[in-house]
Parts: structure tokens; C-alpha cells; sequence
């Protein structure tokens, strides 16, 4: 049995191809606005974090951890949004292209949040934290796709 697969043309004529492109393009984001925090807290290569103590004592490594871990939790959930994504826009591509659209705005706003939040424990991040909503939406979007080829 095979499985025919109708790509609908709002996957490739821009909405969810376009969307999944901003991703690579906000992880750029995040190297450079990790580099800024790097050079102004002096942290050499190839540390990847400042160390608690000099976090505490200097406000620049402090922002820096920060920056770094924002751009890090990017990437563990880039992979886990970005494949639902692109699943679900096979049967979904304008409600995956929204979610995404929209994912990809929290991330920007978690990352500020954790940088300049001022907030103990980078606890500004939650301004942004609301990506997750759009991620299991877009994870259980796919998940249905998938169930319905299967019925098929």
C-alpha cells in the first residue's frame, strides 16, 4: 500500500518554508546577541559560561550566562518545534506557519526577558515562556496528521 502525499500549496509557496527559515535566522540572532554579552563581559573562548562567582560579583558575566543559556534552550526546543512544524503543515500550513510565526516571537521575547529582566534567577524569561503553548499545539498537530494518514 502506498502512501500519496498532497503537499498543499501554502506549505511551498511561503507560509510554513518561510517560517521554518525565520527559525534558522533567529538562531543567527542568538549567536550575535550572545557575542555582544561575551565581549562586553570579557568571558574568552572557549568558556562557555562565566562561573557563578564571577556572575555574582560582575553584572556583565551575569547578563552573559543568560544570553547563553537563552540561546541554548533555543536550541534544545528549535528541533522539537520545527519537525511538528513542518509535519503538520502538510495537512495544516497555515495554523503550523501561525504557531510557528508565533514561537518564534516568544523566543525573541524569552530572550530579552532573560537578559534584561533584572529579575533573580533570569526569571524575566517568562515574558516568553508562552513559546511552549504554541510547541505542544504544533507537536499535537502533527501527531493528528500523522493519525490521519494512517486512516487513510
Amino acid at each position: 500500500m502506498a502512501l500519496t502525499l498532497d503537499i498543499p500549496t501554502e506549505y511551498g509557496n511561503s507560509y510554513v518554508i518561510l517560517t521554518a527559515t525565520a527559525t534558522a535566522f533567529l538562531g543567527l540572532w542568538h549567536g550575535a546577541y550572545v557575542g555582544t554579552y561575551r565581549k562586553s563581559a570579557q568571558v574568552p573562548y572557549p568558556n562557555a559560561y562565566a562561573t557563578q562567582a564571577e556572575a555574582k560579583e560582575n553584572p556583565a558575566k551575569y547578563a552573559f550566562n543568560c544570553a547563553q543559556r537563552a540561546h541554548a534552550n533555543f536550541l534544545e526546543h528549535r528541533t522539537q518545534m520545527l519537525i511538528p512544524m513542518l509535519i503538520a503543515g502538510l495537512r495544516y500550513p497555515v495554523l503550523s506557519a501561525g504557531l510557528g510565526a508565533a514561537w518564534c516571537v516568544a523566543r525573541v521575547m524569552y530572550a530579552f526577558g532573560y537578559v534584561k529582566g533584572k529579575r533573580e534567577q533570569g526569571r524575566g524569561r517568562s515574558a516568553g515562556t508562552w513559546f511552549l503553548l504554541a510547541e505542544v499545539i504544533l507537536q499535537g498537530t502533527a501527531a493528528w496528521t500523522g493519525w490521519q494518514m494512517l486512516a487513510r
